[in-house]
């Protein structure tokens, strides 16, 4: 937690750490696990992999698009893409939940706190171990590592791989497919070089290929809270269950497609005076996606059009009157072309000797990081609009007290039921974001 490795009777901060051997009896498969099992620590991921959220202490973030208020690392690299925080966690040796400000030793987004990932290094002696799970709902999961030396006591190497695979727990309705599950490939490498006893170079990598189903949520109608003008707000009451009943997920909506690579190299070099460590990371993540945009609703969410022509093409006579207006029903395809976020980070930093009265840190900090928006848009469904159709609501009143201009048909609507929908063909990026920063650090 302070960048040394040192009891935690020694350390004045309020930490959470679990060991290897508390990962694998408590099952910590994810940041959710973590956060069930750490005090001043919750986690919120209501969609899929898009936003996840991890809270220290309630200091959330007030830019629900926007950086998280809690920091994570893999190894000492800072994560900052958002869409691989929660990843699948392979060969890990230690997890560290960092509570209260953090920024003077971590830096960017450590504001509440930190959760430190630590994978685990080549051995000495040769080791391996497989794993098989299968439950209900198709969960079928293995994994597999392998470590020790490669070339006498100076090059030592291990190497992870899983594979983690479950349907789902939620029935969809409208397909075969479940709802809620996901596949996950991943795998670890690692190597460890020691041509003396006071000079070590580790240099690990994180690949993983996932499939994230369509989240299993489905939306509710407003009850309550009226605003002024007929419409309502707000649910009062008790929310109602699923109950066993399913989910209709319309036919595409397969979900989030992730790729995930991380890399870093460890340098350190003991000296009488103290120890000089450089740590290089990198990583990458990618993810596209194909979401039932009716939020569980199946093909069945209403447009209202006009069907009364007011004499001018494109202007509509005065809703309301009977025969005047019309709905038809449709599901939302919603379509995310893929989002890169690219990371390289670079820090040197000298510590004192730990059996020392005065200890210290003092070094330097270098982040470049460039994220890559894709195209996003809507495919409706049902691509056959009614043949009487003039315009799409809502209105805006022209030549009062009869004509309205339907804007729904020119604005929102129009392209959502043409081929393609509203994407862009091309799958040109829409937004492009670097960010470079640097900074000096002692304590």
């Amino acid at each position: 937690s302070r960048r040394i490795e040192e009891s935690l009777n020694d350390v004045p901060l309020s930490i959470t750490a679990f060991t290897s051997e508390e990962i694998e009896s408590a099952f910590i498969r994810n940041l959710d696990d973590v956060a069930n099992l750490t005090p001043g620590l919750s986690f919120f991921n209501a969609q899929g992999e898009f936003l996840p959220v991890p809270v220290i202490r309630g200091v959330a973030p007030t830019d629900i698009f926007g950086e998280n208020n809690a920091a994570i690392f893999v190894d000492g690299v800072f994560i900052s893409g958002r869409e691989g925080l929660n990843f699948s966690q392979l060969d890990v040796e230690r997890i560290e939940v960092v509570k209260g400000p953090q920024s003077a030793l971590y830096g960017r987004n450590a504001f509440s706190g930190a959760i430190n990932y630590i994978t685990k290094r080549p051995t000495d002696e040769f080791s391996s171990k497989a794993e098989v799970i299968a439950g209900n709902d198709g969960r079928l999961s293995g994994q597999v590592f392998v470590s020790g030396p490669l070339i006498g006591d100076k090059l030592r190497g291990r190497a992870a791989l899983l594979y983690d695979d479950f349907d789902g727990s939620y029935e969809n309705t409208f397909g075969s497919e479940d709802i809620g599950g996901y596949e996950f490939k991943s795998g670890q490498l690692g190597l460890s070089w020691t041509p003396a006893d006071t000079f070590e170079v580790y240099g690990s990598m994180y690949f993983s290929d996932d499939s994230i189903d369509d989240a299993a949520q489905s939306a509710i109608a407003a009850n309550c809270e009226e605003r002024g003008d007929g419409r309502l707000q707000n649910v009062c009451g008790a929310l109602p269950g699923i109950n066993g009943e399913g989910i209709p997920k319309i036919p595409g909506a397969d979900g989030e497609q992730r790729e995930l690579i991380r890399g870093n190299l460890n340098i350190d070099w003991d000296l009488d005076v103290g120890t000089i460590s450089l740590l290089t990371g990198y990583s990458e993540t990618k993810q596209s996606a194909r979401v039932d945009g009716n939020r569980g609703e199946g093909d069945s969410l209403p447009f209202l059009y006009c069907t009364v022509p007011f004499g001018i093409p494109g202007f509509c006579a005065l809703p309301g009157a009977p025969g005047e207006q019309a709905f038809f029903e449709s599901g939302l395809l919603q379509i995310e072309w893929e989002d890169k976020t690219t990371e390289l980070s670079q820090e040197i930093r000298f510590t004192s000797p730990q059996d020392q009265r005065l200890r210290y840190t003092a070094g330097g900090y270098y982040y470049d990081v460039e994220a890559i928006g894709g195209d996003g848009g809507v495919v409706a469904t049902n691509q056959d609009l009614p043949a009487n159709l003039i315009g799409f609501a809502p209105y805006i009143e022209v030549f009062p007290p009869v004509g309205f201009l339907p804007l729904g048909s020119s604005i929102v609507f129009d392209d959502w039921f043409s081929p393609g929908g509203d994407l862009d063909p091309l799958q040109r990026p829409v937004a492009k974001n670097t960010e470079e920063a640097w900074a000096l650090f002692t304590g």
